[in-house]
């Protein structure tokens, strides 16, 4: 195990974000929440809302012998990495997000998908339907098929209106 401090993310329960910022901040641990100013529009109201930039996820800064001290706070799923090890962020892919946080107002949130990734519509008129991600000009579409006659129609779609698929559930 490192004893060099280093930047990890850590994977948080939905919409726990802040709530586990506050206990690193209790506890006196290293983090950082990139946030995000946005306008949400309810039925009744339009508000502006400190959004996570990236949703699920905070970083922490610290040597993985404390590791125990960041698992243990309410909120946390695991530190994220590979075959059940953390990996440490580079400090220069937090550095290139700070510098575009310093021009919120050209900054958006997107979902990341790829092509190929399988996807359910969860709202709209296409609800329930499931597919495969394409992207054509610039453009994301669902692509449904017929496996069984190798046929297929696509449809374009707002990323917000899709929910990624696990392979199990595919």
């Amino acid at each position: 195990m490192t004893t060099t401090p280093a930047w990890y993310a850590v994977y948080t329960r939905s919409r726990f974000e802040k709530k586990v910022v506050q206990q690193f901040h209790a506890r006196g641990v290293e983090h950082w929440l990139p946030l995000l100013t946005q306008t949400r529009q309810w039925k009744d109201r339009r508000k502006r809302v400190e959004m996570p930039l990236f949703p699920g996820y905070v970083f922490v800064r610290i040597d993985l012998e404390n590791q125990l001290g960041v698992l243990s706070v309410d909120g946390v799923v695991n530190l994220v990495g590979r075959a059940g090890t953390p990996e440490p962020i580079p400090s220069d892919q937090l550095d290139q997000v700070r510098q575009l946080l310093k021009h919120p107002e050209r900054v958006r949130i997107e979902r990341y998908v790829s092509e190929g990734d399988r996807v359910e519509i969860v709202s709209g008129p296409f609800a329930r339907v499931r597919g495969t991600i394409l992207e054509v000009h610039g453009r994301h579409r669902v692509l449904v098929g017929v496996d069984l006659i190798r046929q297929g129609v696509s449809v374009e779609v707002d990323l917000e209106t899709v929910r990624m698929l696990n392979d199990a559930a595919a």
